[in-house]
């Protein structure tokens, strides 16, 4: 019991790691600006809620997406820990490949729910964790980080405040150091180091 609680934590610091919600949450902010809070709570509601469903797709039929595609997992963690090292370093040098739409509630639930909370990189990780320890440890791990980062998102003007926008980057260019490193730690793995 204690081991599987120790996987599960680990897992959802893992995979909340990935998602990093603070990361999200400045372009969050800036997208919702022109938005009522009801509206802007919504759209927290409704990307959590798609980004979740993307991510259980993938968790579920990920090894039959590789198997179909002829794509060992060797390859796939390399690939995956490629992605996870550049959006760790798009996080932490700060610069942003998509061209949003201020207050265009779908690019809002668009952009959110995927490619900033179900992109490449929780896809990878569900899947190399899905052929590591089961399906039941990853699903737990992501419903609970998807929860955290609703209530990120739905508190985001609150966060803000409260925070400020500086301690934002900052805790978002911690987490993108992370994702480097998990990024090396899959390419290594990968390559059987």
């Amino acid at each position: 019991m204690m081991e599987q609680l120790v996987a599960l934590v680990s897992a959802f610091v893992y995979v909340f790691v990935i998602i990093d919600p603070l990361a999200s949450l400045p372009m969050f902010i800036s997208l919702t600006e022109k938005m009522k809070e009801r509206e802007i709570r919504k759209s927290a509601r409704d990307a959590v809620i798609i980004a979740g469903i993307v991510a259980t797709v993938f968790l579920i039929g990920g090894t039959f997406i590789l198997d179909l595609m002829k794509i060992d997992m060797s390859s796939f963690r390399i690939a995956g820990g490629i992605v996870l090292g550049l959006l760790g370093l798009e996080t932490v040098l700060g610069f942003h490949g998509s061209n949003e739409k201020n207050g265009d509630k779908s690019a809002v639930v668009t952009l959110i729910a995927t490619p900033m909370l179900t992109g490449p990189g929780l896809i990878t990780a569900l899947i190399v964790m899905s052929s590591e320890e089961g399906m039941i440890v990853p699903f737990v791990a992501m419903v609970l980080a998807l929860l955290a980062s609703w209530i990120v998102f739905d508190r985001a003007v609150s966060i803000r405040n409260l925070l400020g926008r500086r301690t934002i980057d900052i805790f978002s260019k911690v987490f993108g150091l992370f994702l480097v490193a998990m990024g090396v730690s899959f390419i290594k793995a990968g390559l059987g180091a």
